[in-house]
């Protein structure tokens, strides 16, 4: 994630930095595409999920109490 902390991107992501929200998802996308792949056992579901997972954390940004929690 470079110099910058989740939370900061988090931050970062809430006042629209479109690529800040992108290093989280470079981050943290092996982790959501293992564990979907682990419930689905298809790599396109996997896939399909973990898109989702990353569209609906972003549209939810804002209800994440607490930014340094982003990837759980």
């Amino acid at each position: 994630m470079g110099t910058h902390t989740t939370a900061q991107l988090v931050d970062r992501s809430r006042s629209g930095d479109q690529e800040a929200f992108g290093q989280l998802v470079d981050h943290y996308q092996h982790m959501v595409y293992g564990l979907a792949f682990h419930l689905t056992g298809s790599f396109e579901e996997a896939r399909d999920l973990a898109q989702e997972a990353f569209v609906q954390a972003y549209v939810k940004l804002g209800q994440l109490r607490d930014a340094k929690k982003f990837g759980g």
